[in-house]
């Protein structure tokens, strides 16, 4: 196999892993949409990873950032920290 070749594939994988659905993914996909395109909650398409692991782990501690906040604070309450990685994968990569 050549080095190209293995670029490619190795790339193809990367990418498959950070579409992959998460387990999580039903759950926030019922007030955020199946596309994370909004609904009871806000939209999540075309936020980065960063941004939604930030979030994911500030309502994981309990922080406030609006009034739906107390709805997240159970959902985040039991995530792991590879759990948020994947989920944010997931929503960065959503549309792509």
């Amino acid at each position: 196999m050549s080095i190209k070749q293995l670029l490619t594939l190795t790339v193809t994988f990367v990418s498959l892993v950070a579409s992959a659905e998460p387990a999580q993914w039903p759950l926030c996909s019922a007030c955020h949409g199946d596309k994370g395109q909004g609904g009871i909650g806000p939209m999540l398409a075309g936020q980065s990873a960063e941004y939604i692991s930030d979030r994911l782990r500030a309502y994981r501690d309990g922080e406030y950032f609006g009034e739906q906040s107390p709805l997240m604070w159970p959902n985040a309450a039991n995530l792991t920290d590879d759990d948020i990685s994947a989920i944010a994968a997931f929503i960065e990569n959503i549309d792509k």
